[in-house]
């Protein structure tokens, strides 16, 4: 079962358009201007906020298009994660490809750490 998001057949487009600078950095320029905003994902109910870009009418996950620019192609089967789980940390070697049930498994553990108490920590 494919999994590849609505618009990915842009990224292409864009890796290719010379008016955008893609850096390592997670950061997209236009023209030589930084461009891209901030929403909640759709798909992501904990509130969760992503980097978009608007092109050709159309809204792109930059944590998508920083992985194609410098890992290659994106797979039909797998889902970009940030690994330190900053959702808007897009910086290159912060993202990898992982199959939809490895992301939930990385989902689950950042949950269960970040709610542990500062109790349970020794000193």
């Amino acid at each position: 079962m494919a999994i590849k998001a609505k618009n990915d057949w842009l990224i292409d487009k864009l890796l290719e358009d010379t008016r955008y600078e893609i850096l390592e950095t997670g950061v997209i320029l236009k023209n030589g201007v930084e461009v891209g905003f901030t929403r909640n994902s759709e798909a992501e109910k904990r509130g969760k906020r992503y980097r978009y870009i608007r092109y050709r009418g159309f809204d792109l996950k930059v944590n998508r298009i920083i992985f194609a620019k410098f890992n290659g192609k994106l797979s039909d089967k797998k889902v970009v994660h940030h690994e330190d789980d900053d959702s808007l940390n897009n910086h290159k070697d912060n993202l990898k490809q992982v199959t939809q049930w490895q992301n939930m498994q990385f989902k689950q553990m950042s949950t269960v750490t970040s709610s542990s108490s500062s109790e349970d920590v020794p000193f």
